[in-house]
């Protein structure tokens, strides 16, 4: 059963602009070291860096919090199969809201086109009601 459903949408010249303005601070306060590594490494890091600012939204719109209620970015990380399918990574307060929900599975798109990345987030498991037996309620 489809739990949080996410989507994002971002300029890719707008993180390409805080990159330049703030640098490290900005990468470090958003996205993890191997993020880090992984998109400063190819010929346009700002499209990769823009795709995974573009998930970690759509992932906080997915556990409904938005950046608040103890979920921080970098709680959520993106980094991929060998096949080169995106794989979302939680943790901390991020992680313990995904499975409060009863989310047990997470799944995340990418794509860009032009100047623009998107995301989205689906998770999905079962209702904490209905693992209790009541399918009345959500419990929390």
């Amino acid at each position: 059963m489809i739990l949080g459903l996410g989507i994002d949408l971002v300029h890719i010249p707008r993180v390409e602009k805080a990159v330049n303005r703030w640098g490290e601070k900005f990468l470090s306060r958003v996205f993890t070291s191997e993020e880090c590594s992984y998109c400063l490494k190819h010929k346009q890091p700002a499209q990769g860096l823009a795709l995974r600012f573009a998930a970690k939204e759509a992932c906080s719109k997915a556990l409904g919090t938005g950046m608040r209620l103890g979920v921080t970015w970098r709680q959520m990380a993106i980094a991929h199969e060998p096949s080169g399918k995106p794989v979302l990574h939680l943790s901390g307060s991020a992680l313990k809201k995904a499975t409060d929900l009863g989310a047990n599975n997470w799944h995340v798109s990418l794509s860009h086109e032009g100047e623009y990345a998107t995301a989205v987030v689906i998770m999905s498991g079962q209702l904490v009601s209905e693992r209790k037996g009541r399918s009345d309620t959500i419990l929390n």
